[in-house]
């Protein structure tokens, strides 16, 4: 048996989270397996993604900022210094998309900041997404459509920082 990842693993053991199966759950946990989702590190690595306009590693970081020119051409977006938070995702409530447009407009009032969103799902969501963008268009990029190549791009841009190929 898998699940989505090693904590949801151990949580569905619990009466808290096993929906009444907690126990039979345990008593299979040797075949209990937590798979993570994440991000390929040789798929999505910004020193040879061949995705990106313009490579980059920890030793020179020259491409960083020019890819992100660069997204933010593509994305319609103008350029600024000012950070650029991104989501790739199915835009449906189980993966948190209604939590976004709920909080969306208050961050973009609030910050200088710019928001990408790459995705398609729940039709009143991707509605929500795009009347915002309308709204905010120096800030907020929405594409209602599945691109690989730009999730790629995307998630070059925002990947964790304690990997030491993500920067």
């Amino acid at each position: 048996m898998s699940t989505v990842s090693p904590s949801y693993a151990k949580e569905i053991q619990t009466p808290a989270f096993g929906e009444h199966l907690d126990g039979t759950l345990r008593k299979q946990s040797g075949k209990l397996v937590g798979i993570l989702n994440g991000i390929d590190s040789e798929v999505y690595n910004p020193a040879t993604d061949q995705n990106l306009a313009y490579n980059y590693d920890t030793k020179n970081l020259a491409g960083k900022a020019k890819d992100k020119k660069a997204l933010q051409d593509e994305m319609h977006l103008p350029k600024r210094t000012d950070p650029l938070f991104a989501m790739v995702s199915r835009l449906t409530r189980q993966k948190g998309a209604d939590l976004l447009v709920d909080a969306l407009e208050n961050f973009l009032v609030q910050n200088n900041v710019q928001v990408v969103v790459l995705g398609t799902g729940d039709q009143d969501l991707e509605e929500d997404l795009s009347s915002l963008q309308d709204r905010f268009p120096g800030q907020l990029a929405v594409r209602i459509d599945f691109d690989e190549g730009l999730a790629q791009r995307i998630l070059c841009r925002r990947r964790l920082l304690h990997d030491a190929k993500c920067l």
